[in-house]
């Protein structure tokens, strides 16, 4: 290596005088004119020279690069074999004791310094014949290369011998690491369990609390009663349902009573105002009226005809075909509205199993199934004695924000026919047998009957939506595609775009029943509010029949989407879900059950859906003669 730098040094030092001289040569005065030729010649000799200086310095040049270059491959070499040394060092420390370790360092060093100071001896006895052999010459001699290949094989065996210790490295780290990891799962654990005895402690704790508020009232209660100042509090509430009780029968009576008196005092002249009752009329109907999140249910009590046919499908076909202008009386103007809705209560078929039947008819004409109309009427009947009152207690999965714990509640189960199928209602009661006003309804079989379906719209352009069965046909569609709003936008551009997706769809698209061709009809379309996740709250509004829309979340639309999100794989059996109506009226869905196959129909659900109903109030409605508005009437 010293020889080496030395070749270097007196190459930079010949560099260092060329470029001094062509310095001079810069610095001599300027070159004659070409008018002598003496001075021509001068003047060629001089750019002859500097020709040569030029080609001499970029040999130069070249003669030192390859110095440098040698010198390069040189002193890696020389790191190679170091560091070759050092690793078998390191891998011998590793096998031996420090003692050992550190004597066959010495001894390795030793050998190493020794073979240097021979290396070096060699290459100062060496001269270098010419630059240009210099180039030329290998950089490492034959006993080098031999030496090169020893320390290659030691060093594959040395990098075996590594990977082999780091492996079983690897092994113990990965037994200690799954071990900790172990230890973890169970401080978790451990920690979980502590925390649940906790909760538990505590709640045994209130619950004792509680009871010995209970047995400490109890026993003040008990001695008031002993020293009779006190009657006990379940003679008391026993008390004050009879007398509830008894009210209602007195109010029931007295409403009978009037209206007798008031027919007889009409059919005897003694009354001095005409009473309603004795007018000239030709139609009387009497209803209740409900509403199920602000959607309104219309029940007909009495007034009408009895309907004529064998089955359910016959009595529609009855009432479209002739009974059809008592829709118009209670669901049109002056008696209702645009949006009204209404039933009919009849006779269920032989064979259906069902307590009663019903059909529903609204500003166009008649639906299949209503699930809001199930909420009010399974409360209907339990109220209004379609039902026996037997009521079965049921255990309640309560929320777990609750902190309750499970529970139970009591329940009377109501079975109505529509034309769409049977079903089973489930109404909520109090002690008494009396409806709180919480229902549920388990559902037909429902199906998603077209997956991202694609229409053209003016304006819009391509539009996929879908369509789903639950009790009828419901196009389903998110408004943000139209950049609207379930929640904020107007009504009525809710309601265009709507109406323009049924019609469309309603041409587009086939729909097949696999029970009834009377059902293969598009019978309105849902706007929702884009949310797919089964764990987040979701939005829609329905718009139905000629313009109609749904206050409440609309039940059969519920039915219809979870059959939809099932085959999109949106939502999995037993997941509930929250579904919130345009007045902020919130229905539950859930998936029950599922069919692989129904009637030809893959993926059939079954759901049920949940709601509250509540009283509006009792009408008697009549038709005066010669009353021709009466009849009913519509301002669009």
């Amino acid at each position: 290596m010293d020889s080496l730098q030395y070749r270097v040094q007196q190459n930079e030092e010949k560099l260092q005088s060329l470029r001094r001289t062509l310095q001079q040569l810069k610095a001599s005065p300027a070159l004659p004119t070409q008018n002598n030729n003496n001075d021509d010649t001068n003047n060629q000799v001089l750019l002859s020279g500097l020709r040569k200086i030029r080609e001499k310095l970029l040999q130069f040049d070249q003669e030192r690069a390859a110095e440098r270059q040698h010198l390069s491959t040189v002193r890696d070499a020389m790191k190679h074999e170091l560091l070759a040394i050092k690793k078998e060092v390191l891998v011998d420390g590793l096998r031996s004791t420090p003692q050992q370790f550190r004597s066959d360092l010495e001894a390795q060093l030793q050998s190493l310094k020794q073979q240097l100071l021979a290396l070096k001896l060699k290459e100062q006895q060496a001269q270098p014949q010419s630059q240009s052999q210099l180039v030329e010459s290998s950089p490492l001699s034959a006993q080098k290369k031999d030496a090169l290949r020893k320390v290659r094989d030691e060093l594959i065996a040395i990098k075996q011998d590594m990977l082999r210790l780091k492996t079983n490295n690897n092994d113990n780290n990965n037994n200690s690491s799954s071990e900790q990891q172990q230890l973890v799962q169970l401080q978790t654990e451990m920690d979980a369990y502590r925390q649940m005895l906790t909760q538990k402690l505590l709640a045994l704790k209130s619950e004792i609390q509680r009871y010995e508020d209970e047995v400490s009232l109890l026993k003040q209660q008990n001695e008031e009663f002993k020293n009779g100042q006190r009657i006990p509090e379940l003679l008391q509430k026993s008390i004050s349902s009879k007398l509830n009780h008894l009210k209602e029968d007195v109010f029931a009576i007295e409403t009978e009573n009037k209206s007798l008196r008031m027919q007889l005092n009409a059919s005897q002249n003694q009354h001095p105002m005409l009473s309603l009752l004795s007018m000239p009329k030709s139609m009387f109907v009497t209803t209740v009226d409900m509403h199920c999140g602000g959607q309104p249910l219309r029940i007909v009590e009495s007034g009408m005809p009895s309907l004529v046919g064998n089955t359910l499908s016959d009595k529609r076909q009855c009432v479209m075909n002739k009974l059809d202008y008592y829709r118009k009386f209670l669901m049109h103007e002056p008696r209702g509205h645009f949006d009204m809705y209404g039933v009919i209560v009849t006779e269920a078929d032989a064979d259906s199993g069902a307590d009663f039947a019903v059909l529903f008819m609204h500003n166009e004409g008649y639906s299949s199934m209503c699930g809001h109309g199930m909420i009010a009427l399974g409360r209907y009947a339990v109220d209004f004695g379609l039902v026996s009152r037997s009521s079965t207690a049921v255990e309640e999965k309560k929320e777990k924000d609750d902190g309750d714990g499970d529970g139970s509640k009591n329940e009377t189960t109501v079975r109505i026919q529509c034309p769409s199928g049977v079903v089973t209602v489930n109404v909520t009661t109090d002690d008494n047998g009396r409806s709180t006003g919480a229902v549920s309804f388990v559902s037909c079989p429902a199906w998603a009957e077209h997956i991202s379906a694609s229409i053209h719209l003016d304006q819009f352009g391509k539009v996929e939506l879908d369509v789903g069965y639950g009790g009828d046909y419901k196009v389903i569609c998110p408004s943000t595609r139209f950049n609207l709003s379930v929640r904020d936008s107007p009504i009525e551009d809710l309601i265009n775009i709507s109406t323009l997706i049924q019609q469309t769809v309603a041409k587009k698209l086939q729909l097949s029943h696999p029970d009834s061709k009377d059902l293969q009809f598009l019978h309105g379309t849902i706007l929702t509010d884009g949310v797919n996740s089964a764990t987040e709250p979701t939005c829609n509004v329905c718009v139905f029949a000629d313009r109609q829309v749904d206050r409440s979340p609309t039940g059969s639309g519920v039915i219809a989407r979870l059959a939809v999100d099932y085959k999109k794989k949106n939502i999995k059996i037993g997941e509930k879900r929250k579904f919130i109506g345009k007045t902020g009226a919130v229905f539950t869905g859930e998936i029950v059950s599922v069919m692989e196959e129904y009637k030809g129909k893959k993926d059939a659900i079954i759901a049920k859906v949940s709601g509250t109903a509540k009283y509006v109030g009792r009408s008697q409605f009549i038709l005066e003669e010669g009353d021709e508005l009466g009849r009913g009437f519509l301002l669009k």
